[in-house]
């Protein structure tokens, strides 16, 4: 068995599934409190949607708590020890993560910039 094969069967799938429904979970939280903000709307819908998604704040601690489960599991299996070094850790780390997050730093900006930059009498105007 090649070493790529044992270590994809040791890959927990439903982690990555865990994590996606609280991802999901967050982003409907936000949309949530974008369309009904407070209780200037009385349906049973608005209702119902704010009951469901109330707890985003707790799908935000789910999905660090098992993503940094999800990063010490390879190590925990090699005895303690990042398998290629610290160094080689936070390169592929950087590597994987700067170019989304500078790209929807950018894209955020931009959409402050021509349409979402005003008060919109939701939640968000705090921020």
């Amino acid at each position: 068995m090649s070493q790529k094969t044992s270590t994809s069967s040791q890959h927990l799938k439903y982690l990555d599934g865990l994590r996606a429904l609280a991802a999901l979970y967050v982003v409907c939280h936000h949309s949530m409190l974008q369309i009904w903000p407070g209780e200037q709307t009385h349906t049973l819908v608005s209702h119902i949607c704010v009951y469901l998604f109330h707890f985003g704040r707790n799908a935000v601690d789910v999905f660090i708590v098992l993503s940094g489960f999800c990063l010490m599991l390879p190590v925990v299996r090699a005895g303690g020890e990042l398998k290629e070094g610290v160094i080689a850790f936070y390169k592929k780390r950087t590597r994987r993560i700067l170019p989304p997050y500078y790209c929807a730093m950018a894209f955020s900006l931009i959409l402050i910039a021509l349409c979402i930059g005003r008060k919109t009498g939701t939640h968000w105007d705090v921020s």
